[in-house]
Order: C-alpha cells, then structure tokens, then sequence
C-alpha cells in the first residue's frame, strides 16, 4: 500500500498566511500541517509517499527533501493547473501499484484512523474506502446516504433540513486501481473542476463496492487562520 497526500493548493482562505508559503506548510505546534500526516502514515507501516504539489512547491520540496529524514520515501507530482481533486489524484495512476491511501494534506488526523481503515480495507476488499464522521450540521460537505456500509449516494452540500444523513465525507479514501478507470472519464464539472465525486459516482453506477468507514477518531480540516 503507498499514499497520496493533496498539497498543490495555495489556500486563499488562509491569507495572509499562505502568501510566502503553502497551507500544508504552515506551521502547527512546530511542524508543517503536512507533516503530521508524514508520520501518521509512517506509524502504519505507509512508506512510500507521492506529494501533490504546486503553489510554492519548492518550499515543500526543500523541507522534504526524498523524505529520508522523515522516515519514508517521498516523491512528487506538480499538478500544473488546479483542476480539482480527481485531476490531482490522477497523477498518481503510474504510482499505485495495488492500493492507495489518499488524503488532503491540510488536515490533522488521529493516526488511529489510518491504521484502522487499512486494516478494514485488507479485511473487506472494497473498490474504494470512504471515510466518514458524524457532524451536527452537514450542510457544508459533501453527504453520504448509506446502504449498510456500502455508499449508494453523496449529496454536496445539501441544506440542512434536506441533508439525508448527518454522515460527511472527511476526504480520506483507500483506491484500487479502478478509480483512475473512472478519472479518465470523468468530465470537467460546472464548477470547472473535475470531481473525484463524480469518479466515485461511477463506480457506484458500476455496481462497484464502495464502502463507507464511519469513525469517531478526532481529525480536523482546517479552513480558516484562526483554526490554526
């Protein structure tokens, strides 16, 4: 199993902190944000890293150098336009050998999370691992409506009265190779993104088993300066 960590984004939202460098390296009780989810990934035995970058990204390629000071192995993909998630993972088609792990790198998680959705994973063998929590007011996030464990539909960012659960998607997936069957199809969304979603819609489609991991680990996706 390798992994794909999310960092080519500037993080407009952060400024003026993301002026001189990007939101996954800005600094969190001393180390970059990135950084937690390096060595959460390390602790699980996940040593083969690819890093998605672009804004700024020789100053995540200075700090992590090849990744040998951090214990893991460290390669990297610059996703030249941004183009949303789907494109991003895309570029990990050529790294994937039979799994990924893959995950936002401006979050902070429990490594517990990760040990405990490769573990479900290698005992399930779903096509994709969706993780997911509980929040008071989802409206804000993508939606999963759940058939047993296995995901039938994900509405974004519904209103909340019209949310048809209170299960968000945390943007933590394992894949098989399958997904980027899917990316390779998937078109530009009205947003002018491509949707890993949308992705995720057609293996529903397909009948693919895409599964929904519910945790109540602590992680935190943060958005705004003053979550820092």
């Amino acid at each position: 199993m390798k992994a794909l960590i999310l960092s080519a984004g500037e993080g407009t939202r952060m400024r003026p902190l993301t002026l001189t460098k990007p939101k996954t390296m800005l600094p969190v009780a001393g180390k970059p944000i990135i950084q937690y989810n390096i060595e959460a990934l390390r602790e699980c035995g996940v040593k083969d890293i690819l890093l998605i970058v672009g804004y700024k990204e020789e100053i995540v390629k200075d700090y992590f150098k090849d990744g040998s000071d951090f214990g893991v192995n460290i390669s990297y993909a610059t996703q030249t336009e941004l183009e949303g998630t789907a494109n991003a993972i895309g570029y990990a088609k050529d790294f994937i050998e039979d799994s990924l792990i893959t995950l936002n790198g401006d979050i902070i998680l429990d490594e517990e999370i990760l040990s405990e959705i490769i573990e479900d994973y290698e005992e399930s063998k779903p096509d994709t691992l969706m993780v997911l929590t509980e929040v008071e007011d989802p409206s804000a996030f993508g939606v999963v409506e759940l058939d047993g464990e296995k995901i039938t539909n994900i509405v974004e960012k519904p209103k909340k009265e019209e949310a048809p659960s209170n299960l968000i998607n945390t943007g933590i997936y394992i894949f098989n190779k399958d997904i980027f069957e899917k990316i390779d199809k998937t078109e530009i969304s009205p947003r002018g993104e491509y949707e890993i979603t949308d992705s995720l819609f057609m293996q529903i489609e397909d009948g693919k088993f895409v599964k929904g991991h519910k945790t109540e680990k602590e992680w935190m996706d943060i958005g705004k300066p003053w979550e820092l």
